[in-house]
């Protein structure tokens, strides 16, 4: 539980005054009863005890409503996302632009890495944001850091053998589907996400031991890790 949102400074100015008043009116009716009863009326010390207890009766009240507020405050503060990736397929390749046929060298075209991923939310609603792929080399001493390319209307998938292999399009990406409309508790999404790489042998990347580590961050800017160590095989987009 958080005790910060149940007894905050918000809870208390917002309810402090009423055990005061509470304290008050109590103590104008015991005057009005005394009034009302012909004159029978409590000695001072009879009255300060009783407004004493008016007041104690008041605080318990209100220390109540604080806590119940409080506790409410608590489990809205709670209510956080909580993002669960899961890595369904990993890829390496290369791209080129049609009638260039894939024969040449890596260098001459960029490098891709290509995921995807299921993601499910296990806490409160949130989109998700600030995709960021990092590339750890074996050795772990040099780092290289991926592009995200922009989900094309539509893109096409060989195989190193220049045979078709998948199609992916819009709808299909998982940016689209998680940068604006919330991920609701208990939901999931699934989707694919790709990243260029300039300036990097494809050899490189399809080097054993390297590392891939995908992170995206939700609405309070917590950030997940996705992480994938086997290279796969080589293709075409």
């Amino acid at each position: 539980m958080d005790w910060k949102a149940v007894f905050s400074w918000e809870a208390f100015v917002g309810h402090a005054i009423w055990p005061i008043v509470f304290g008050v009116i109590m103590w104008l009716v015991s005057r009005t009863f005394r009034w009302v009863n012909g004159g029978k009326k409590l000695n001072r010390k009879q009255e300060a005890v009783y407004a004493l207890a008016c007041i104690i009766a008041g605080t318990t009240f209100c220390a109540a409503l604080m806590f119940g507020n409080g506790l409410r405050a608590s489990n809205s503060k709670n209510d956080a996302p909580d993002f669960q990736p899961v890595l369904g397929a990993f890829n390496v390749g290369v791209r080129y632009e049609k009638p260039t046929p894939p024969t040449g060298t890596a260098l001459q075209r960029p490098s891709f890495v290509f995921f995807m991923l299921e993601i499910y939310n296990r806490g409160g609603p949130s989109i998700i944001r600030r995709w960021d792929l990092e590339i750890i080399l074996s050795g772990g001493n040099t780092k290289l850091t991926g592009k995200m390319i922009s989900p094309p209307p539509q893109m096409s998938f060989v195989s190193q053998h220049g045979q078709p292999d998948r199609v992916i399009k819009y709808e299909n990406w998982i940016v689209p589907k998680t940068s604006t409309i919330p991920v609701p508790h208990g939901g999931s999404e699934i989707g694919f996400i790709c990243f260029e790489v300039p300036n990097t042998d494809l050899s490189v990347l399809q080097s054993p031991g390297v590392r891939f580590r995908l992170s995206f961050r939700d609405i309070e800017d917590r950030v997940y890790n996705v992480d994938e160590i086997l290279p796969g095989q080589t293709e075409i987009y």
